[in-house]
């Protein structure tokens, strides 16, 4: 009897020494994951997000038109079928650097040994590796959280842990801090600072808990436990949706020694703390992504190539890391959406003005506003934007309602995040980030690394941290939110 099944053709896909036997068109973002390497893709592989460029060459699917204006050689993983025999070139997503930092640490531990700060964000990763002995930092790591390929954000991961259960996603974030400690060398003590979220994965708690009713975690204290041998600290929780990258930040900037100060967390999550007579106040909304880069279609961390500045005089002015622009970074967007609104390219509703000035209308093609003949910023983009600006605008309303301030009560705002140090004020202000606010902005950098670090080699900073109490306010039980939040969706 003839056999009338097609037989199936198999192609060699090639990357970082390592080749794979797959079956003709195979994705390739799966190829690579099945030679145990990582690679993100938030999109949850629908081609959009564009954050899983790879440079390629070989037999492979017809660029689709989402890859029209990316440089030759330059593929979406997610979406580009290995057709024949193809050899990856180049897959980059993390920054090391081992040098020596001069930075003022604070220290009153003594002693030998290196030891590592580890900030775990939704989206991205940052460590600092401090050698006590030198009283140094003496490496730095900044890389994309390996969990990224189970979803962009909070809820997704913990959809996940629901659906199957939390292995994979401890997993990933383990095997990260791994090739963390791999590449700095000898470390003695970890101490790690992340949301309440991934500190359970971290440990391997499932976090279904927090997304359904009544929203409790598993745990909120410090936990200890051991990776590859090394004393592994998971800094403590104030609740379910203010982490301990939160508690360590405040810590970090001494907001308790402040008074009427308001200090907000931009990150995948908005998380703000305001400072009143001696007490802390808290409460977290769920930005998204976009103000790291993500869920934009040219958007990017912060890293070679990224625009992180721009502004309109008689020409475009862009400020570029590196040489030239690949695409836009958190602060960038900042300073584009600020531009667009200052210039009247786009509308309070969002949408693009369609009696915007001639010389800017030649700039918008298919809903898109080219800043160079190849980084746009889409329709799309600019709801994101919305999105995320909107929900910590009305957080900072309802926590200052919550204990009967109002925003010209509030003497500072401190600023905080990875690109915390890149950030323009005017451009926060100029979209309404901080609603009607119209005093003194500072920029605090990525504070949860640096009160992790400050765990680690300060005995007052470690006891701060532990005894550190918010009263939160859980947004998710205010019925004034969903109304707030629509009125902070204009610009």
């Amino acid at each position: 009897m003839k056999d009338n099944k097609e037989k199936t053709i198999l192609v060699t896909v090639r990357y970082k020494n390592k080749k794979r036997l797959v079956k003709k068109g195979t994705i390739l973002s799966d190829a690579i994951r099945l030679m145990e390497e990582k690679i993100e893709t938030p999109c949850n592989c629908m081609g959009i997000c564009k954050k899983c460029q790879i440079k390629v060459r070989g037999d492979l699917s017809p660029k689709e038109k989402i890859e029209e204006n990316l440089p030759d050689e330059i593929r979406l993983a997610c979406i580009t079928k290995a057709l024949g025999n193809v050899e990856i070139l180049e897959l980059t997503d993390s920054e090391l650097k081992i040098s020596e930092e001069e930075t003022n640490l604070d220290m009153d531990i003594e002693g030998k040994g290196r030891v590592l700060a580890i900030d775990v964000g939704t989206t991205g990763v940052s460590a600092r590796l401090v050698d006590l002995e030198k009283k140094k930092i003496t490496g730095s790591y900044s890389g994309l959280n390996y969990q990224s390929e189970y979803g962009a954000d909070v809820l997704s991961r913990i959809t996940y842990c629901i659906q199957n259960d939390v292995s994979s996603l401890q997993e990933a974030i383990l095997s990260q801090i791994k090739d963390i400690v791999k590449k700095v060398g000898t470390v003695d003590r970890i101490a790690v600072a992340g949301n309440t979220t991934m500190q359970h994965l971290i440990y391997g708690e499932n976090p279904k808990s927090l997304a359904i009713s009544p929203y409790k975690p598993v745990f909120l204290e410090e936990k200890s436990f051991f990776i590859d041998d090394i004393e592994t600290i998971l800094l403590p929780n104030a609740s379910s949706y203010v982490g301990a990258d939160i508690i360590s930040g405040v810590a970090a900037v001494k907001l308790e020694e402040k008074n009427n100060t308001l200090f907000i967390d931009i990150g995948t999550n908005g998380e703000m703390v305001l400072s009143v007579d001696g007490r802390l106040y808290g409460t977290s909304t769920a930005a998204g992504p976009a103000f790291e880069g993500m869920n934009i279609e040219c958007g990017m961390r912060a890293g070679n190539g990224a625009i992180e500045g721009f502004m309109i005089r008689d020409e475009f002015k862009i400020k570029t890391i590196g040489e030239s622009p690949t695409g836009i970074c958190g602060s960038g967007l900042l300073d584009i959406m600020s531009e667009f609104v200052k210039h009247k390219i786009v509308l309070k509703s969002g949408k693009f003005n369609p009696r915007m000035k001639p010389e800017f209308k030649e700039k918008l093609k298919d809903k898109k506003f080219y800043i160079t003949e190849d980084i746009y910023l889409s329709q799309g983009d600019i709801r994101q934007i919305q999105l995320a600006k909107g929900a910590i605008a009305a957080g900072v309303k309802l926590l200052l309602s919550k204990v009967e301030k109002s925003i010209f009560d509030i003497d500072e705002v401190i600023i905080a995040g990875s690109f915390g140090y890149h950030l323009n004020s005017e451009s926060i202000l100029n979209i309404g980030l901080i609603p009607e606010f119209n005093g003194k902005i500072n920029f605090a950098g990525n504070t949860s690394l640096n009160g992790c670090i400050g765990y680690l080699v300060n005995k007052n900073m470690r006891e701060k941290i532990r005894t550190t109490k918010i009263d939160v306010m859980e947004l998710s039980k205010s019925a004034k939110f969903q109304e707030v939040f629509i009125k902070e969706l204009q610009f």
